[in-house]
């Protein structure tokens, strides 16, 4: 097993490119689903608004599991 560590930074590069991107999609489909909301009752932008209110707050949640994650280690 010559390459253990190799394997082992490879997997933890891995686990935080998926929390990363967790975060990313945390924030992007509310924002989305406010907008394709807006569109069908013709309240823009207030749906809009209230999803990018709540991927904040989704987003800001998943930063701080990343955090503490690292802070693990």
């Amino acid at each position: 097993m010559p390459d253990s560590g190799r394997n082992q930074s490879i997997g933890a590069a891995m686990r935080w490119a998926s929390q990363v991107t967790s975060i990313g999609v945390e924030l992007v489909v509310p924002v989305g689903g406010g907008v394709w909301l807006d569109q069908k009752y013709g309240t823009a932008p207030w749906l809009m608004i209230l999803g990018a209110l709540i991927g904040a707050f989704l987003a800001f949640q998943g930063f701080k599991q990343l955090i503490r994650d690292l802070e693990k280690k």
